[in-house]
């Protein structure tokens, strides 16, 4: 029981003395405050600003927000009295932050004055300044603070400031009882003066003028009882207005000498304020400076002490660190060989790899080009030979319909290695995009021309149309938009039923001077395509139907065309739903070529070539049997020439109005004989009739003094069109 009670009155003791020593301490940071303000009043503010530096130390040591607040509040009074407003407002932020969070209704309105003060001085912030005053007074209100006079004469101030004079009248009545009973504070003089001197703006603003000049005479009669200069000035510059706007220019003038002569007196107690505001800035500024090198030379002796006691401890940490990655390393360093040695041979036989995968590429490609050139050639013999024949009277309807078969067959396998070929070039970016001047209609009709076979033979009516508007010559590639829309018209044909339409559709998107936006588009009505295949149909090998038993050709048909048409700087699109037909298009721009006019005997000597004097350089006997079989109810003389140097001396013999000669032939080759021609005759056409793909020798045909070129295989009216053309 002894024990209990000692224990109890040991604590008790603790507890007391405690809270003598917090009695203590805020004794004296109280007096520490009260000596502060006492500099203040006496002028010595850098005496002050010392105290007051001193003071927000210890609170700080103390933790006490209370005089922290206060510390800062007193540094901002100090900086606004030095006109320093941006110093000021910094520290009464900073007062009324830990204000706030204590609840000190009292203070805060006093923060908020404050505050307002500073925004209507520092940059003319009314609007700022209005809401600052407004916080204050609504809290005055609320606790019936005896603020509630300074703030509302303030807030009033404020608005007849900013031209708001309407929202002074619900204060008329409190500023007319501050007039006659003024709260007793020590200010009553001041606070009368104020009041009716805002009570005079008031009834000037809104014109009664009368009672204006009643309020703005007890206004002076109180200013001058303090001696208030800048409210004397500010009275006289108000009733010069009052008597101006009445037009009694004789007491406008008289109120103005008054309204100079005080404006003089406030003006130079105004500069020597100034002066002595500058001084104390001034002084401030200087000892701030050397209280802050001295803390910054406090930090960085204590900053170097305490880094050799930790340099010490890590030292010693480092070394153990070291001691243990040293033998860590030791450990890796063995595995990081064994690794590296791995990986040497890992890389060596990836490089090894991808040569073999590169000249595998290569041979490929090669492989290709070559199979494609040797399969074209006899191609164009039998499709050349199964025209012919399906032109001849004496065959048999049995037999054209097996040549119509053939010839099919025929197409349909040239497709095939034009889309092979075209693939391999794309995943080799071989393709260069060449335009050339293309009439829209011709095209046009080629393109149709090309297709319609495989449409009659499924029964697939294939129809054009070029709407009006698009121009009738512009520069394209012809052979890129060539495949984009053979395979896209094919595609639909594929996909369409017997007595259904595909339609091509060419229309003006814009059009400029120089430039036009085609929209090509490819419709047919066939099974449509569910939304979510809309991807897939454009990936290679692939196929999307419900019986793909029925289906023809390989997947490849679509792929290209989005290659193609993304060279060509477009994309495709597609409308499909099922059951309801697809839809593919894309739009094009390419510049407009203006079309010289032709006169008649030029236009029509375009279109006749009878009687032409032609070389044909080529060593493929079917080959040339098929050219003399288009050529021979032409009217034209035909001379053939089987190897290169032998054609060329034909052409030094004789005059020939056009050239067609093969690329690969024996002795000279086709870019041999036109170097040679090209050295003294730049005029006659010089066509060449390759197996190659146009791509491949575009370049060194144009480089040549090549005119055109006709690719294998073609048909009689390709080769009469591609005559008249030059002839």
């Amino acid at each position: 029981m002894y024990k209990k009670v000692a224990f109890t009155l040991l604590s008790l003791f603790w507890i007391c003395t405690a809270i003598a020593q917090n009695e203590i301490d805020n004794t004296a940071l109280r007096n520490q405050l009260e000596l502060c303000y006492e500099h203040l009043e006496e002028n010595r503010y850098l005496d002050g600003v010392k105290q007051a530096n001193l003071l927000l130390e210890r609170a700080r040591k103390q933790k006490s927000d209370e005089y922290i607040a206060e510390t800062y509040y007193f540094l901002g009074l100090i900086d606004e009295t030095s006109r320093d407003y941006q110093g000021a407002e910094t520290k009464y932020l900073k007062a009324l932050d830990i204000t706030t969070q204590n609840k000190d209704t009292l203070f805060i309105i006093d923060l908020y004055n404050g505050l307002g003060s500073i925004a209507a001085l520092k940059d003319g912030n009314y609007q700022k300044a209005e809401n600052y005053y407004t916080k204050a007074l609504s809290f005055a209100e609320e606790i019936d603070s005896p603020f509630i006079t300074t703030l509302t004469i303030n807030l009033c101030w404020n608005f007849l400031d900013q031209q708001k004079t309407n929202q002074v009248k619900p204060y008329l009545s409190k500023l007319n009882n501050f007039l006659k009973s003024p709260p007793k504070d020590g200010d009553e003089v001041l606070t009368q003066a104020t009041s009716g001197y805002i009570l005079g703006r008031y009834y000037l603003e809104t014109s009664d003028f009368k009672q204006a000049e009643i309020y703005f005479d007890k206004s002076i009669g109180y200013a001058k009882k303090i001696k208030n200069l800048e409210h004397l000035r500010d009275i006289y510059w108000q009733t010069t207005k009052l008597y101006e706007v009445q037009k009694n220019y004789e007491k406008a003038h008289e109120q103005l000498k008054k309204y100079i002569a005080y404006n003089n007196l406030f003006l130079d107690n105004k500069a020597i304020q100034s002066l002595r505001a500058e001084k104390v800035k001034l002084q401030i500024g200087e000892y701030e400076r050397a209280l802050n090198n001295s803390e910054r030379e406090h930090l960085l002796v204590s900053s170097l002490a305490d880094s050799r006691r930790k340099l010490i401890v890590i030292y010693a940490i480092a070394f153990s660190v070291l001691l243990i990655f040293s033998v860590i390393i030791y450990r890796q360093n063995s595995a990081k060989k064994k690794l590296i040695s791995g990986l040497a041979k890992n890389n060596r036989a990836l490089k090894e790899a991808r040569e073999a995968a590169l000249q595998a590429a290569k041979i490929k490609t090669q492989f290709i080009n070559s199979i494609s050139h040797e399969i074209r050639t006899p191609l164009h013999g039998v499709i050349g030979i199964t025209s012919l024949l399906l032109e001849d009277e004496n065959t048999s309807n049995s037999n054209k319909k097996l040549l119509k078969s053939l010839k099919f067959s025929g197409n349909y396998l040239l497709g095939l290695i034009s889309n092979v070929l075209l693939i391999s070039k794309i995943d080799n970016n071989k393709i260069v995009v060449r335009p050339r001047e293309t009439k829209i209609k011709g095209f046009l009709e080629n393109v149709i021309q090309s297709v319609s076979f495989i449409g009659d033979k499924k029964g697939v009516d294939v129809k054009w149309k070029l709407e009006k508007g698009v121009p009738s010559l512009m520069k394209l590639d012809q052979v890129v938009l060539f495949e984009i829309l053979v395979n896209l018209i094919e595609n639909a044909i594929k996909f369409s039923q017997q007595k259904q339409e595909v339609r091509l559709e060419v229309s003006l998107q814009e059009k400029t001077s120089d430039k036009a936006k085609l929209r090509f588009k490819v419709i047919d009505q066939g099974p449509g395509i569910p939304k979510e295949k809309h991807r897939e149909i454009f990936t290679e090998f692939t196929q999307v139907s419900a019986e793909k038993k029925n289906l023809e050709g390989i997947g490849l048909g679509l792929s290209i065309v989005k290659n193609l048409v993304e060279l060509l700087g477009s994309n495709i699109n597609i409308d499909s739903e099922l059951g309801k037909g697809t839809t593919f298009y894309f739009d094009l721009v390419a510049p407009i070529i203006v079309q010289p006019e032709l006169n008649e005997n030029k236009a029509q000597n375009a279109s006749n070539i009878a009687h032409k004097r032609i070389l044909l350089i080529e060593d493929n006997e079917i080959n040339k049997m098929v050219v003399t079989k288009f050529l021979s109810n032409q009217e034209v003389k035909l001379d053939i020439a089987s190897e290169g140097n032998q054609g060329l001396a034909l052409y030094k013999e004789n005059e020939y109005d056009i050239l067609l000669v093969d690329i690969n032939i024996p002795g000279m080759n086709g870019f041999d004989i036109t170097r040679e021609i090209r050295k003294t005759n730049r005029e006659v056409p010089i066509i060449a009739v390759t197996a190659s793909e146009l791509k491949e020798i575009q370049c060194l045909a144009d480089t040549v003094g090549i005119t055109d070129i006709l690719i294998k295989p073609f048909n009689k009216e390709t080769l009469i069109d591609m005559l008249q053309k030059y002839l």
